[in-house]
Parts: structure tokens; sequence; C-alpha cells
């Protein structure tokens, strides 16, 4: 299973894409594709932001995560938790 994010001005026409193979990246090795959410931004600007606040916030996450288990400091592992929570949640 593979997972992409992107901002599109029209989703029937990029799924459409994917499947057509007309872009030769990352999902075209791993067809068929499937949407499993969406949301509708008032810009597109408004969907990378959306989109960024995720990444860093997973970035954090796995970080604090990684630092309180070599650490063995149990708050850092929560915290970390915590963050990769709501890493989704502000992608959503």
């Amino acid at each position: 299973m593979a997972i992409e994010t992107g901002v599109t001005t029209d989703l029937k026409k990029r799924i459409g894409e994917h499947h057509a193979r007309i872009y030769h990246g990352y999902t075209a090795s791993r067809l068929p594709v499937e949407l499993v959410f969406s949301r509708e931004f008032s810009g597109v600007r408004d969907g990378y932001h959306s989109g960024a606040a995720g990444l860093i916030n997973a970035g954090l996450g796995f970080y604090l995560v990684r630092k309180g288990k070599r650490h063995k400091a149990i708050i850092l592992v929560a915290n970390g938790k915590h963050v990769l929570t709501d890493s989704w949640t502000s992608a959503l």
C-alpha cells in the first residue's frame, strides 16, 4: 500500500490520469490507485497549507518517539504519539 497526498482542481481528472499512467512517478508502479479521502478547500493555497501542517506534525512526532525510545523517556514517547495523532487531524 502506498499513500499519496496532493492538491488538484479536478479530482476525477487527476484520478483518471493516475489510471491512464500519464505520470511516470511514484504511483505509476503502484496501480490501481484508490481514493480514500478528499477534502474541498476554498483555494489551492489552503489545500497546500493543510497538507504541510500534517507533514510537519508527522515529522515532529516521529522525531519525539525516536528520541524518547533512545533515551528511555516515556514522556517524550507519549508526546510524540500525541503529535502523530494530531498530524492526522491537521491533514484532514
